[in-house]
């Protein structure tokens, strides 16, 4: 029996469309892209999320690829390569809300004098790193990773296999994008930030009327103990935003997916 059998060659080419713009997502996406989850396990969940997606989109393929020479469908496979690199880079740039508040944090506390080498995150400090986990797990307590995928056939609906047209208008949205995550990550951040600051104005104070307390020696414990107990009062309200802002974050995927598919 010949493979051609079984499969049509419409479905073969669709499968490897599919199958590179998935390999990117999950490649360079937070958690299953970095080196804490196996290799085989990347391939398997790569590998068969392909031939699923492939059994429910193969009919939407527009393009006749027995007309196509090879250097044109290795065009299109690398349009869906860097379809599912952009995807993976607003998935990235959301998650760093995280790391932007744990950076200013640690340095306002005195955590960043204890950063610890990750592979999958770099250079980081133990606060930083422990924010990161935790929006990880209230993602998935939250069943919100049920909805990335979901999220995912959405891209296939809007832009189906090998019809991928990037807009160089996207440029905009993605700069756009980034400095609203970036304010995100720093107005979490403010609460210690203006407490941080208040005991720095006080200490500036004592320094003038008793300049022989040694200010170093006392500012240090009074700043970690002031901004951990700050980071406690505000943690409840740092999961609230964060789970609200996740859900903001899909459905805004979703909508950007359907307005590059137009």
């Amino acid at each position: 029996m010949k493979f051609l059998d079984y499969v049509s060659f419409k479905e073969f080419c669709t499968f490897f469309l599919v199958l590179s713009r998935l390999a990117s997502l999950f490649l360079f996406i937070p958690f299953i892209g970095g080196p804490l989850i196996p290799g085989y396990i990347k391939i398997s969940l790569v590998f068969a999320l392909s031939i699923f997606f492939t059994s429910l989109y193969y009919p939407k393929l527009v393009i006749d690829v027995t007309k196509l020479s090879l250097l044109e469908f290795g065009i299109l496979l690398l349009k869906e390569f860097l379809l599912g690199i952009l995807l993976a880079f607003f998935v990235n740039t959301f998650i760093s809300i995280t790391a932007i508040f744990g950076r200013i944090v640690s340095n306002l506390i005195g955590f960043s004098m204890v950063n610890l080498f990750d592979p999958s995150f770099g250079q980081v400090s133990p606060l930083e790193k422990f924010l990161i986990f935790y929006a990880y797990f209230l993602m998935m307590v939250t069943n919100l990773h049920l909805y990335f995928f979901k999220v995912i056939d959405d891209t296939f609906k809007a832009i189906p296999p090998g019809s991928v047209n990037l807009n160089p208008l996207l440029g905009e949205e993605i700069i756009h994008f980034f400095s609203k995550c970036f304010k995100l990550g720093f107005s979490l951040s403010s609460p210690i930030l203006i407490v941080i600051l208040g005991i720095y104005i006080i200490f500036a104070i004592l320094n003038r009327f008793a300049p022989q307390i040694n200010i170093f020696f006392v500012g240090l414990p009074l700043n970690l103990m002031v901004g951990l107990l700050v980071l406690t009062l505000i943690f409840n309200m740092f999961s609230h935003a964060y789970f609200g802002w996740f859900k903001e974050f899909l459905l805004y995927l979703d909508k950007l997916i359907f307005n590059i598919g137009k």
